[in-house]
């Protein structure tokens, strides 16, 4: 896991879902101490309400989440204009899903588990890329 804060990352603002709130733990200590801008929910509408309010950078979600799934909250965020970045995390290998998400430009699906270093890896070349 990150060693020291980047200054590059101290302005980067990244929006995590899923609906387990260990998990959502996990990764906001991650990005916290990469020295990234974090907000975290389980809840997609809220998550959409936010991405009105404010640009982020990246956003990480989770596919399987009840009330709205991540492939729902990715189309409405796009449909909305959401230039972000996103990752998709899911526990599931379903080509359907991930044949939708190339439509919707996600810069990078990972499997559970995922290996922190693996993920903070991605969300550095995510982030250094224009």
């Amino acid at each position: 896991m990150a060693e020291t804060v980047d200054p590059a990352l101290a302005s980067k603002k990244i929006l995590i879902l899923d609906d387990n709130f260990n998990i959502l733990l996990l990764y906001h200590t991650l990005v916290s101490e990469m020295g990234l801008d974090v907000r975290t929910t389980s809840n997609g509408f809220e998550a959409l309400q936010w991405l009105e309010q404010e640009p982020f950078d990246l956003i990480m979600t989770d596919m399987r989440m009840p009330v709205m799934g991540g492939l729902e909250f990715i189309r409405r965020a796009r449909a909305a204009n959401v230039k972000s970045k996103i990752i998709a995390i899911t526990a599931f290998q379903n080509l359907a899903d991930a044949n939708q998400l190339s439509k919707f430009n996600v810069y990078a699906t990972l499997l559970k588990p995922v290996m922190l270093t693996k993920l903070e890896d991605i969300i550095r070349k995510a982030l250094a890329e224009p």
